[in-house]
């Protein structure tokens, strides 16, 4: 339903921010903080890895879900080229994916 998408979009965003500012920590330092917990502890250095992985393999089920929907025909770009910017912003493209999607019911009415 629209409105999980919009709740996860917000969480999504809010995950991001949260992120970004760091409760007052500049992103440089954060960034420094990061690299070297990315070399030292196994668990950042896992999870990591796998949320690039995950955000490569969602091209195709977000591909096979738009092409699903013919949802590529209001914006005028090529399906592959939607999908793959929609992963190309991981968490959020996704979500945003989820909100601007049309009904799959609007489509087979048609």
């Amino acid at each position: 339903s629209k409105l999980t998408a919009f709740a996860l979009l917000a969480s999504a965003i809010g995950l991001v921010s949260f992120a970004l500012t760091n409760d007052g920590i500049t992103t440089g330092s954060a960034l420094k903080e990061f690299s070297s917990l990315f070399g030292s502890l196994k668990l950042v250095h896992v999870s990591t890895i796998d949320s690039v992985i995950l955000s490569t393999l969602m091209y195709g089920p977000l591909l096979e879900d738009l092409k699903r929907r013919s949802s590529g025909s209001s914006s005028g770009l090529p399906l592959e080229v939607r999908a793959g910017l929609f992963c190309a912003l991981p968490l959020i493209g996704p979500c945003l994916h989820l909100v601007t999607r049309p009904s799959l019911l609007a489509n087979e009415e048609e």
